[in-house]
């Protein structure tokens, strides 16, 4: 028991030094903002999106922004390129509800 006491003590030591390795890329939106493609090919093109992070995504091999798309038939969720969204999107105010 003793010895599984002082693995996790070491491991809550050294944690937080591994979290700071982390490269956050620049992005041109902030959690929060709400933005529409200017792309007419998008099949979201005319819609909103509310930018709900910046994520590390093991499928886009990379930084991502996790975005919640609004109006079309439901709610969703998806992961895209920063810099798809950083050249292919505008800004909006305000965000939908």
């Amino acid at each position: 028991m003793k010895k599984v006491l002082i693995f996790l003590s070491l491991l809550l030591l050294i944690s937080p030094a591994y979290a700071h390795d982390v490269s956050w890329p620049k992005t041109k939106y902030n959690i929060s903002d709400c933005i529409t493609p200017t792309d007419t090919t998008w099949s979201w093109y005319g819609k909103t999106a509310l930018v709900e992070d910046v994520v590390l995504s093991k499928y886009l091999n990379g930084f991502a922004y996790q975005l919640r798309i609004y109006g079309l038939n439901r709610q969703q969720s998806n992961k895209f390129s920063i810099n798809s969204i950083d050249n292919y999107t505008a800004e909006v105010t305000p965000c939908p509800n």
